[in-house]
């Protein structure tokens, strides 16, 4: 189903350091597959490609963190866990699943409606070494434990495709 591979080097505009070769440089792997290789693959397992656009994700998250609970909103920094690196992070994983991603301007503000509605905690937890996760959409619920924010907003969203999709959330349940 592969067509093409193609490696990037993402140095590469920087000259290599001492004994740095090649296994020591990151790469980006590029894949090109034939669409039509692809569909009937997926025909062979009784499933059909996607058509159309990605829902858009309307993402509610209440934090619980070492220093005190907030709602991660859009906008200004609100609480000590550094919401805007989980903001950040948010972007990373909806650039990631290619979801658009709205987040809530305030505490309990209810979602436009045909939004793929997605709400959670992350819990900080000594005990697992990370935040605990539990995420809940359309009647299905997920979650992750131990894991740093950055996971758990890729679970999130990655359960959010899989409900999308027709799917169970692909991770465990919490």
């Amino acid at each position: 189903m592969v067509v093409s591979l193609n490696y990037f080097d993402r140095m590469s505009g920087l000259p290599h350091h001492d004994d740095q070769g090649t296994r020591d440089r990151p790469f980006t792997l590029t894949a090109n597959f034939d669409p039509a290789k692809v569909a009937a693959a997926l025909s062979s397992i009784g499933e059909m490609p996607r058509k159309g656009p990605r829902p858009e994700v309307f993402l509610a998250v209440r934090v619980r963190g070492p220093a005190g609970d907030f709602a991660l909103q859009n906008g200004p920094a609100a609480g000590y866990d550094m919401p805007e690196l989980m903001r950040a992070s948010i972007d990373d994983a909806a650039s990631q699943y290619k979801l658009p991603v709205i987040l809530p301007a305030s505490a309990g503000q209810t979602p436009a409606s045909g939004l793929l509605v997605v709400q959670g905690t992350l819990t900080w937890s000594d005990a697992d070494l990370g935040w605990n996760a539990a995420w809940g959409a359309g009647g299905a619920h997920w979650g992750e434990r131990g894991v740093s924010f950055d996971d758990a907003f890729r679970a999130a969203l990655a359960g959010a495709l899989g409900i999308a999709s027709g799917h169970l959330p692909p991770r465990g349940t919490n």
